[in-house]
């Protein structure tokens, strides 16, 4: 059993899912299954450098400060902590990806990662992908544009991950079949971003129906209550009941910090927003109800909640 990470905006760590594997590896423990293999695919360095970028805009408003040396500099750019982190990062580091040739590199290098996966443990035919954040939006693309040239490696992931006999235009040469039995999203941006990428519901059940496996593709898509990047999916799929793909969205309703829970309680909504937007969208990856709810997806196993 192989489950492969892919990580999304502000990650320059590659051992940003460390936490999340030790609380899924409890979840097998406890329930005496075999821990799975992970690997944590990583293309943080092919991302934005913002702090470059900011360094730019602050010898702009130094030079501001300079002509009206009687203003506050700090009213020249309001809100700076949230520009500068997770609003900045999650917009450069998307139209970073977005950019062809450093889409192409991104979308490079987790085909090289997930072939490496996939040929180091020959004995593991089951595939199970989490994505986080833009992680999500890069999957989504992946799986269903059209949008890629027939050399993309994009292809390439969808040859490996599909085991479709068309897939004639890839050099990936696996030596044995892997399927792809669940994926889950976590803090996923798609609903939004895919009025541009445009992919169409029926793409998605198509690609569901691909597989030969008696059971359906299991997608789990996880939000947190608090997280403004992340929204359910699953209406706007329209799938129909007798369809390939089993789709559920799941909500995480934990505050995000306890500053937002002491700002909610005394009504004050706009402030809990802002001090948990960020802690929200990355919580996921220490959260144990996420390690849960994954190992569910990944097990097909039913609890009190019932079926994810």
């Amino acid at each position: 059993m192989l489950v492969f990470f892919i990580h999304g905006v502000a990650t320059r760590d590659a051992c940003y899912s460390s936490n999340l594997q030790q609380l899924i590896k409890a979840e097998f423990s406890h329930r005496e299954e075999k821990n799975p293999h992970f690997y944590a695919s990583f293309w943080g360095s092919a991302l934005t450098d913002m702090g470059k970028i900011w360094n730019g805009i602050d010898e702009d408003l130094a030079a501001v400060k300079k002509k009206y040396s009687k203003s506050d500099s700090e009213e020249f750019l309001k809100y700076r902590s949230f520009r500068e982190g997770f609003f900045s990062q999650f917009i450069g580091d998307f139209f970073t990806y977005m950019n062809p040739d450093k889409g192409r590199k991104i979308r490079k290098t987790i085909a090289e990662q997930l072939y490496d996966f996939i040929e180091e443990n020959p004995n593991n035919s089951e595939l199970h992908i989490v994505a986080h954040s833009l992680g999500t939006v890069i999957l989504w693309d992946v799986l269903f544009s059209d949008r890629f040239s027939a050399k993309d490696p994009a292809l390439s992931i969808r040859a490996m991950i599909r085991q479709l006999e068309n897939q004639t235009d890839t050099d990936v040469k696996l030596k044995h079949q892997v399927n792809l039995s669940s994926i889950t999203l976590i803090g996923s941006p798609i609903l939004l971003i895919n009025t541009m990428l445009d992919v169409r519901p029926e793409k998605v059940e198509q690609f569901a129906h691909s597989y030969s496996s008696e059971q359906p593709l299991r997608w789990l898509n996880l939000i947190h209550g608090s997280d403004l990047m992340a929204y359910p999916l699953k209406a706007n799929l329209h799938l129909a009941e007798n369809s390939y793909l089993k789709f559920e969205d799941e909500y995480l309703l934990e505050d995000a910090n306890w500053v937002e829970k002491i700002a909610r309680s005394l009504g004050q909504n706009d402030l809990a927003m802002a001090v948990s937007s960020s802690d929200a969208h990355n919580s996921y990856w220490n959260c144990p109800h996420t390690a849960r709810l994954i190992t569910n997806n990944i097990l097909n196993q039913l609890d009190n909640n019932g079926l994810v």
